[in-house]
């Protein structure tokens, strides 16, 4: 959140030249809404994806189906996979690793 208004409009700013359409199910903005959410017990009034290239604003709207989907399923199913560290070496594949600070701690833990 780059910035939050004291109303509760949430302001994201990008500089990628090719906004997308719409946000429903970009999950850093379904974040924003739920965080928001849990810190001030009311939904945010707006928020907004700010293409600072292009001078326009992309909103987002809660889509139940992507909402849940992240909160009730995904998250969960994340956070046990990294509790008992279970989870797809994708780093590995994509020549992420070799920028990770954590390189280290995967190598000598034996996921890598």
């Amino acid at each position: 959140m780059d910035l939050v208004t004291d109303d509760g409009i949430i302001f994201d700013w990008k500089t990628t030249f090719n906004p997308p359409q719409k946000i429903d199910s970009d999950i850093q903005f379904i974040l924003y809404h739920w965080a928001y959410k849990k810190l001030f017990n009311k939904p945010p009034k707006d928020i907004y994806y700010v293409s600072l290239l292009k001078n326009k604003l992309i909103r987002f709207y809660v889509n139940p189906i992507y909402y849940f989907e992240l909160i009730d399923n995904i998250i969960p199913k994340l956070i046990t996979s990294v509790k008992e560290k279970n989870f797809y070496k994708e780093g590995l594949f994509k020549g992420i690793c070799e920028k990770c600070s954590f390189q280290q701690i995967c190598i000598k833990e034996g996921r890598v």
